[in-house]
């Protein structure tokens, strides 16, 4: 069975065959050409940066290496964390009277870290101290009004 419609290619001559094919053997080579070209750029431009990174490290490494902070024991605060006492105010003034334990996990959740063996014990005699902090019922603490 033989197809009834024609190609474009059927209805080209053979030299108008020829002369798309040169002209696209053209395109091809020019496009390859300017590949090449954008290639030999981008190399140039690594070779670039490449030198400047190296030049960096070296006066980098010329300089002494920044000081490293020292590990702060768990018992001593870090600068600019807010003190214990001040911790329970905020956090009383907030959620109103707490007991204990609820004060203990507040405490824990803001990211306080203690050395001490009975936290618990700890706060109870924080609270004792801190002004404007008064008992409300044996265990369960409030701000002072």
């Amino acid at each position: 069975m033989q197809k009834q419609g024609k190609t474009a290619l059927d209805r080209l001559s053979l030299s108008e065959i020829e002369s798309y094919l040169k002209a696209k053997k053209r395109q091809n080579q020019a496009e390859k050409a300017n590949l090449k070209r954008k290639r030999q750029r981008l190399q140039n431009e690594l070779k670039e940066v490449e030198e400047r990174l190296s030049s960096f490290g070296a006066i980098c490494q010329e300089q002494k290496p920044a000081p490293r902070p020292k590990p702060v024991s768990k018992g001593k605060r870090m600068p600019g964390q807010p003190t214990l006492a001040e911790l329970i105010l905020g956090i009383l003034k907030r959620r109103g009277p707490l007991g204990i334990s609820d004060i203990k996990k507040s405490v824990l959740n803001r990211g306080y870290r203690s050395a001490s063996k009975d936290l618990s014990q700890g706060i109870r005699n924080k609270l004792g101290g801190i002004k404007g902090i008064k008992r409300v019922s044996p265990g369960v603490y409030g701000i002072a009004k």
